[in-house]
């Protein structure tokens, strides 16, 4: 009986020593199938925007691109003819 009287007792009694980690906000997040499907579409919505985003990004990288092809091919014609005017 010197056992029991050596175990420690708060104010609740026995039932208090359950840790932190019995509460009910952790089932919670174990078993309610709307808490994961709520995330899910939240992740859902955040990677449509950046895949939006990034087309956005390609189609103006796209237009660059053009537009720096087209003043080569200028630059290169100019050179052309600057260097026939050289010759004469």
């Amino acid at each position: 009986m010197g056992a029991i009287m050596d175990r420690p007792v708060t104010q609740q009694g026995v039932s208090g020593l359950r840790s932190t980690r019995s509460g009910y906000g952790n089932r919670r997040m174990i078993h309610d199938k709307t808490y994961f499907l709520g995330l899910l579409h939240t992740k859902m919505t955040e990677i449509r925007s950046e895949v939006s985003k990034l087309h956005t990004q390609i189609e103006s990288l796209s237009k660059e691109h053009s537009t720096y092809l087209a003043y080569e091919k200028r630059v290169k014609e100019k050179a052309g003819e600057l260097q026939g005017r050289a010759n004469f």
